[in-house]
């Protein structure tokens, strides 16, 4: 099933062919990255920054940004690299590009940060790769491809589409971020010490391998039945059985029948409810369904 449905998803993604992206000017990597900067409520000394900081062209035509540019603050990566469709609309009307590229090298987090927090030592640096495409006769913002991988062998691949995304103009854009959706979510994942470095501290989850077990099973047990199906439910246990530490690879396949409000999952983790309903988990929940696959591997080691 998950395969089928990421089949489905590359074919929606190629009914939609991307056209070639252009060299990016120079004067667009930074004009471009300041008008993003003002676009999303940033502070003066925030657009600023984007301003003045050192941009470069690479040689294959993405813009570049320096993780030890002092304008930027101590970013946390090497480079940043990024490049537009239809970055005219973003520089003068203060709508999002059409489509939008980015990759990271060497993303670096330490034990004190959000994603971090509670972990016993520096997690190993990452690269990251995402691919973004607005489909406007549909309304469908199409995330093509988030890829983020590491040299300890860990990686996440995912594709989604979100409904409902209105970029015509910059106040429909606004406005429309209260309506966004999710449809569709594939997921892969190749775990080899992400889940007890990086996934397990940033939810506060501690203790013996059975209180792990027990804490997260009892959180995925408040869920609404109707999530998983048999199989599915089969495969979801024998990957918490392997926690806190699995070895192998986690499919995942979320689709809903009329869209996962994005507002009722801001709602849920702001207040612990969602908006106007005493049952969040099934309110949220409802129509959706997922489909997981675990294949563990034992060979695979830290």
């Amino acid at each position: 099933m998950i395969r089928a449905a990421l089949a489905g998803l590359v074919g929606l993604v190629l009914a939609f062919p991307a056209q070639a992206y252009e060299r990016m000017p120079r004067s667009d990597c930074r004009d471009a990255l300041s008008a993003g900067a003002a676009a999303i409520g940033l502070d003066q000394a925030d657009i600023y920054a984007a301003d003045n900081a050192r941009h470069v062209v690479t040689a294959d035509g993405w813009c570049r940004l320096f993780g030890d540019d002092p304008m930027l603050g101590g970013a946390p990566f090497a480079t940043l690299d990024w490049r537009a469709e239809g970055i005219s609309r973003l520089m003068v009307e203060g709508r999002p590009p059409e489509a939008l590229e980015i990759r990271i090298e060497d993303w670096r987090t330490e034990p004190g940060d959000p994603l971090t927090r509670g972990a016993t030592r520096r997690p190993a640096p990452v690269d990251a790769t995402l691919s973004l495409r607005h489909v406007q006769d549909s309304r469908q913002l199409i995330l093509e491809s988030l890829r983020i991988g590491s040299d300890a062998g860990d990686e996440l691949f995912l594709t989604a589409v979100f409904e409902r995304v209105d970029f015509s103009s910059a106040a429909m854009a606004q406005v429309s971020l209260g309506s966004v959706a999710l449809g569709r979510l594939n997921a892969r994942a190749t775990l080899n010490g992400w889940v007890e470095n990086r996934v397990l501290p940033s939810l506060e989850i501690e203790g013996d391998p059975q209180a792990v077990r027990r804490m997260v099973r009892d959180g995925i047990d408040l869920l609404p039945g109707h999530l998983f199906d048999t199989a599915a439910r089969a495969n979801l246990d024998a990957f918490l059985d392997a926690l806190p530490a699995p070895r192998g690879t986690l499919e995942l396949g979320l689709r809903s029948d009329s869209g996962m409000m994005f507002s009722g999952v801001g709602a849920l983790f702001l207040f612990g409810r969602a908006l106007d309903t005493a049952d969040p988990a099934t309110a949220l929940l409802d129509g959706v369904h997922v489909d997981v696959i675990w294949t563990p591997d034992p060979n695979q080691t830290e």
